[in-house]
């Protein structure tokens, strides 16, 4: 499962508003109401400002418990700039899988606007991420989807080797009135471009700018039976 790991440590997270058009002659009592906008940009970066930590219960082909902590950023000097940096750590327990449980840390490093930049892990796999277009989007409404960007990961600390890749993407799904659910989709491909793995972490997030983690689905390899479900615990 060190694969599976690895994906869990390297994801981390995109679009326009619609304006309501009157209705000639009905007046507004009988206008459809505008769709809820939500500052998807703004609630992103907040949330990775102030740090979480979650609980998950683990089923799918291995059942467990896991909690993921994202620490709260700091100030660094790194490849000559200062930028922030934050420890990102999962601890994972599995019942019926080997190895029964991990813990690993991921340094992740954002500039000073909260942007990604790059990720280190405990187990040697350096990502250097690159935004696409101008990143997320201040406001999305549901329906929307987009590119956010693509780490290209190297297995070495001089990025001479390059292991694989991660396109990382959105898209924005109903809730209720004043909620929708933000996916952040993270496909892994492998050196010879194969499609390793699709990991879809979803927030629950707000009109008002809150963005909580809701849960979090991986799937590995297309022909492959192994997937696992991270569902928040209350």
């Amino acid at each position: 499962m060190k694969t599976q790991d690895t994906l869990i440590r390297l994801a981390l997270a995109s679009l326009t508003a619609a304006a309501l058009s009157a209705c000639g002659g009905g007046g507004d009592d009988d206008a459809p109401a505008p769709p809820a906008v939500y500052p998807l940009q703004a609630a992103y970066k907040a949330a990775v400002a102030r740090g979480s930590s979650t609980e998950y219960t683990i089923s799918g082909t291995c059942s467990g418990d896991a909690r993921f902590t994202f620490a709260v950023p700091t100030r660094v000097q790194w490849d000559g700039a200062t930028v922030l940096v934050a420890a990102q750590t999962a601890a994972i327990d599995y019942s019926n899988c080997t190895p029964r449980s991990s813990r690993n840390v991921t340094l992740a490093y954002y500039d000073l606007d909260h942007n990604p930049l790059a990720t280190t892990t405990t187990d040697g796999v350096t990502g250097f991420f690159d935004v696409s277009g101008n990143g997320l989007p201040a406001e999305v409404k549901v329906g929307d989807q987009g590119a956010f960007g693509t780490e290209t990961l190297y297995g070495d600390s001089l990025q001479a080797v390059v292991v694989g890749r991660t396109e990382v993407s959105y898209l924005i799904g109903p809730d209720t009135a004043t909620t929708a659910i933000a996916t952040i989709v993270s496909k892994v491909y492998g050196p010879g471009n194969e499609l390793l793995s699709t990991q879809q972490m979803r927030y629950r997030m707000s009109v008002d700018g809150g963005f909580a983690p809701d849960s979090i689905d991986v799937s590995y390899a297309p022909g492959s039976t192994a997937q696992l479900t991270f569902t928040r615990k209350p």
